[in-house]
């Protein structure tokens, strides 16, 4: 009977050596803390080294290193005096003048003469904008422009003017209507010959221009445009027949006429002196002096079927 019962009762002495064992391994306390765990809250752990309190060297150097750099930028400057070893470098004398452009009415010896008493400074200091104006004053020149080539040489552009008429008795113009005050071409006696106040010299070119390119599309050519004290306007051509426009429509009363001239008076065109366009639906001719030397006048309707020549015997 006593076998039977120990082979039914547990085994109970290998699970209290189980529980020692663990118990070994893991010891905790009673608030289920390792003894590990604990220490750490308790202040256990290791303690960080103090800081120094001294100033740090590198702030020092960072404070220091522009203050020395900028004292000895102070010194290098007062005892060197680069800036005026650079200037004696660039700022040469001027050695060189390069002229370029077309030469027709001036030579490049008068511009070089001219550019000569104007240059008084160095490469540097030369005024550009007096250069250029004391240049431009020349009556053929229209304008220049200069520029600096390094070392030492001035590069001078010259444009010339370009006349496209002749202006009262000495000048001339150009396209844009200002004067060129020279009298010294007398190899421009062919261009037309333009007439009126200097006030009016830009009206008188336009008008010219658009003139003859109505006369040049009817093979005709101006030889003479004329505005007067009356703002009446007058031209005369290469046949040297004058035609009196007036004050008003002067281009439509010349228009009118130029076909005219091509159809019914191409017969007569060498004996007319005058055509007077200031008439609202006509005009009159005045023909070259007759035998009698005195000048005959007629009128021709210049619309439809009134159209009707006169002869210098009418």
């Amino acid at each position: 009977m006593t076998l039977n019962r120990r082979r039914q009762e547990p085994a109970k002495p290998v699970r209290r050596k189980a529980q020692k064992r663990g118990e070994t391994k893991k010891k905790r306390n009673k608030e289920g803390k390792t003894p590990r765990a604990e220490g750490r809250k308790s202040g256990a752990s290791r303690v960080a080294p103090k800081r120094s309190k001294s100033f740090p060297v590198k702030i020092v150097i960072a404070l220091l290193l522009p203050i020395i750099t900028f004292a000895g930028i102070v010194w290098s400057l007062d005892q060197f005096e680069p800036y005026s070893q650079f200037e004696s470098f660039v700022n040469k004398p001027i050695k060189r003048i390069n002229i370029e452009g077309e030469f027709n009415r001036v030579s490049k010896e008068e511009i070089k003469m001219q550019v000569d008493r104007l240059i008084s400074s160095t490469f540097l200091e030369l005024d550009i904008l007096a250069l250029q104006t004391g240049v431009a004053d020349h009556p053929w020149i229209d304008s220049v422009s200069v520029r600096r080539k390094w070392p030492d040489t001035l590069v001078i552009r010259v444009h010339e003017q370009r006349p496209i008429a002749r202006w009262g008795e000495k000048h001339f113009l150009n396209s844009n209507g200002e004067i060129i005050a020279s009298t010294e071409a007398t190899d421009l006696d062919y261009l037309p010959l333009l007439v009126g106040d200097n006030r009016y010299a830009k009206n008188v070119m336009q008008q010219y221009l658009v003139f003859n390119k109505l006369m040049n599309e009817n093979e005709l050519k101006l030889n003479r445009v004329s505005l007067d004290s009356t703002w009446a306007w007058s031209v005369t051509l290469n046949d040297n027949i004058e035609i009196k426009l007036g004050r008003e429509n002067a281009f439509d009363k010349l228009k009118k006429l130029t076909h005219v001239l091509q159809q019914d008076l191409i017969e007569e065109r060498s004996k007319i002196k005058i055509i007077d366009m200031r008439y609202d639906n006509g005009f009159a001719l005045t023909w070259l002096e007759t035998n009698e030397e005195v000048p005959t006048h007629g009128a021709i309707g210049l619309s439809g079927t009134n159209q009707r020549k006169i002869n210098p015997s009418s």
